[in-house]
């Protein structure tokens, strides 16, 4: 199930935020996922402008789970900085 039709389903806060939380860790396994991920482009300025917006997206998703995921998570397992 994918993170909008768990946050539209008939489930209890608690179950929607373990849920949430479980597909944030998927998107950062100890290597491979989008901790490894960057957009290529010929060319050098759309690259460096596709990549600061998915900078800031992975900043900004870890702004919203950070304080639930350390709780939720092994510990050591992230390691996102602010910048």
């Amino acid at each position: 199930m994918d993170g909008i039709a768990v946050l539209e389903a008939d489930y209890s806060d608690e179950d929607k935020e373990d849920c949430i939380l479980t597909l944030y860790e998927r998107l950062y396994p100890g290597r491979g996922g989008l901790t490894d991920f960057f957009i290529n482009s010929e060319d050098p300025e759309q690259r460096k402008a596709l990549n600061e917006q998915l900078s800031h997206i992975q900043l900004e998703l870890w702004k919203i789970v950070k304080d639930k995921i350390v709780e939720h998570s092994s510990p050591g397992k992230f390691r996102h900085e602010e910048a």
